[in-house]
């Protein structure tokens, strides 16, 4: 699955008159297929296609896949150190 949001150069919460505008952008700039960037755009006007495509898609747009993780990791951790002592007293 592509990213309509990267093809289009959008944010998730633009709007359709602005989608049309970056969908006229994006067939002059060439640099994405014509059937990507249409796709994208379908995507982007179908409300049930974008709220998946905003799931799935956001996170990579502000980078925050990889910080998530680690903090996670680090969390659990402590969490697990804490369960541990729980079962020493």
């Amino acid at each position: 699955m592509n990213n309509p949001f990267k093809i289009l150069n959008v944010a998730p919460e633009t709007s359709k008159e602005k989608i049309i505008r970056q969908v006229a952008i994006a067939m002059r700039e060439k640099q994405y297929d014509l059937k990507l960037i249409a796709e994208a755009q379908k995507e982007l006007f179908d409300p049930v296609r974008r709220q998946a495509a905003e799931f799935i898609h956001v996170l990579e747009l502000d980078g925050l896949i990889e910080p998530q993780r680690d903090n996670m990791e680090n969390k659990t951790d402590s969490f697990e150190g804490e369960l541990l002592r729980c079962f020493d007293e």
